[in-house]
């Protein structure tokens, strides 16, 4: 049996431990309508979820306003974070379940640092990680690898790690990395579309309810 204290779980943040998509809604269209745009369609925003920024706001706007738009963004967000945040069914009980038993956990997210640290203090994840990363002017975002070999860095007894995600950039980054990929289709990429990108024979779950440690993590 392979010894938990050895296996680093990375977590995605967004669709994959919680669902903070209201008040990421709420943000995107208050940086558009000061650029006097018109709030798109909520699935067309839900689709972008776990890319970073600059990018979602590149379908409406020029390179320079879409920096604008990510500070317009973060001004909104900053304040209004917690509003209709859930964390998902199974990641509590999950959660709970490897920490007790050992394993160690990041969180590696397109958010901002400071944000996602205020967000899992706010709901009471934050205890569960020693290490939690967003985004950051230093690395590259995912599917880059730089950021997880950086979280890679700061446990060095671990002998295997695992990436656990609902994106497609979640599965590129794993494989940039040359680590284990997990994926969970709570977000709103497809059972299909992850498989195509991790392998026919990819461990992909419906919630993270169904994730077994003692099958899935060795």
């Amino acid at each position: 049996m392979s010894d938990p204290a050895k296996i680093l779980v990375i977590f995605d943040l967004d669709f994959t431990l919680i669902d903070n998509s209201f008040t990421i809604c709420n943000a995107i269209n208050y940086a558009l309508k000061q650029f006097q745009l018109s709030a798109p369609e909520t699935q067309k925003i839900l689709d972008k979820i776990g890319i970073p920024l600059k990018e979602m706001f590149l379908d409406y706007l020029d390179e320079a306003n879409a920096e604008k738009a990510v500070d317009f963004f973060r001004e909104f967000y900053a304040t209004h974070f917690f509003e209709g945040v859930k964390i998902l069914p199974g990641a509590l009980d999950l959660l709970t379940k490897l920490q007790n038993s050992g394993y160690q956990m990041a969180v590696l997210t397109s958010k901002k640092t400071e944000f996602a640290i205020q967000l899992l203090e706010h709901i009471n994840l934050k205890q569960f990680f020693p290490l939690i990363l967003g985004e950051e002017h230093k690395f590259r975002p995912k599917p880059d690898h730089e950021s997880i070999f950086y979280i890679r860095s700061k446990f060095p007894s671990v002998k295997k790690v695992f990436l656990i995600g609902d994106h497609l950039v979640d599965c590129l980054a794993a494989q940039s990395a040359q680590i284990n990929f997990i994926g969970v289709v709570t977000g709103n990429t497809s059972e299909s579309a992850l498989r195509k990108c991790a392998g026919k024979n990819a461990l992909i779950l419906k919630t993270l309810q169904s994730l077994d440690p003692k099958r899935h993590l060795i």
